[in-house]
């Protein structure tokens, strides 16, 4: 599994280039702080620290303790890093965010959407799929090298593959 896997895709961020006035937008901003802070790589990180093997329930039943506690976590990494960015900013509160963002999100439709699939992975189920997800990808990637190595073993023998 590769943490490129669960990068925020570029074409969800916000445009971070082009006109001032672009560029001085919170949307704009806040794409260009979440890729050159190395959020996604403390997101990969601590994916495979809290959420590798642990078990993931399907969607609808009831999910470990674990789970929730994998999920506090995340909450307080996203905190700490939307934290600084609102300080960098002079915001003081997550009411005047809230109020900034929707004034400049009627007036991006890309900034909208963005802002709602990033607040949405603060929702427990979103995480919940998000570990999920991350799970089944590292499990497949875990077949592939099983895969590789059986390979492997077969040429060491000297027999020859059909």
């Amino acid at each position: 599994l590769q943490s490129s896997e669960f990068r925020m895709a570029d074409s969800e961020a916000p445009n971070v280039e082009g006109g001032e006035e672009e560029s001085s937008s919170i949307s704009a901003q806040l794409g260009e702080f979440l890729a050159n802070s190395g959020f996604d790589d403390k997101l990969y990180q601590f994916l495979q620290d809290e959420v590798t093997g642990l078990t993931i329930a399907e969607k609808g039943e009831e999910q470990a303790l674990q789970v929730f506690e994998a999920y506090r976590k995340f909450t307080q990494l996203f905190d700490g890093e939307f934290t600084e960015f609102m300080n960098g900013l002079g915001i003081s509160s997550m009411e005047e965010m809230s109020q900034r963002l929707a004034e400049e999100d009627s007036k991006d439709e890309r900034a909208s959407q963005f802002f709602g699939k990033l607040l949405a992975s603060m929702e427990y189920e979103s995480f919940v799929t998000l570990a999920r997800n991350f799970n089944e990808a590292d499990d497949d990637e875990e077949e592939d090298d099983s895969d590789d190595d059986e390979d492997d073993d077969d040429d060491t023998k000297g027999e020859e593959n059909p």
